[in-house]
């Protein structure tokens, strides 16, 4: 009888012992976020728009995100769907527990509009305690290039901070083709950015040039 009891003792403290080596911290977030890479690695939300939980380290964290959120039509027979470009938070987690992903919900599709240029989340763990998050913004949206992005040791090339836009984190280019083509990706970026206002104003500057 005690070699039962110390068998099922043991077989008991064995099952703790593994699944607190196995515990991970978690992300909750919310279906109106697309994650698209995780620490280096492209993440599937599924077929289905859906609330995700994504495992994470302990220590730094880089997220690739997309915001998308669907807001009906003015007369209700049509609908918006709004979505941001694709920009990476990262974040330090220090606990094995569930961290949930909030955000200031747009009332309205003008409000998403808004938003959706530069979205800022906040990250709470389980006592509702805000973490530090950084939002980045990024100058390429290929998914190459995202995943590069979100590696923890290697900076991503090109990588814009949307709390200070004039800060560019950009890697030393190896030879002039490299340089070039950094230079191109950083002109389709500003580009895109600018209004049509902006944009005629650039190229009379250019015609002023030549």
């Amino acid at each position: 009888m005690t070699n039962i009891r110390y068998l099922t003792l043991l077989i008991f403290f064995s099952f703790l012992y593994s699944n607190l080596l196995g515990a991970t911290p978690i992300l909750q977030v919310t279906e109106k976020f697309v994650v698209v890479s995780v620490n280096g690695k492209s993440f599937s939300n599924g077929i289905l728009a859906r609330d995700a939980k994504i495992p994470l380290n302990i220590g730094i964290n880089k997220i690739a995100l997309r915001y998308k959120e669907l807001f009906e039509g003015q007369y209700g027979d049509d609908h918006d769907i709004i979505s941001s470009d694709i920009f990476v938070i990262q974040t330090t987690i220090n606990k094995d527990q569930t961290y949930t992903l909030q955000y200031l919900k747009p009332t309205d599709a003008s409000a998403a509009r808004r938003y959706a240029k530069e979205p800022i989340i906040n990250i709470v763990d389980h006592q509702g305690h805000s973490m530090k998050v950084e939002n980045t913004y990024l100058a390429a949206q290929s998914e190459g290039f995202v995943n590069q992005a979100t590696r923890i040791n290697i900076p991503a090339q090109q990588m814009i901070s949307i709390t200070s836009p004039k800060k560019i984190a950009v890697q030393e280019p190896t030879d002039s083709t490299s340089e070039q083509a950094m230079a191109e990706q950083m002109l389709m970026f500003w580009w895109n950015k600018a209004d049509d206002k902006q944009r005629r104003a650039f190229l009379e500057q250019i015609k002023a040039k030549q």
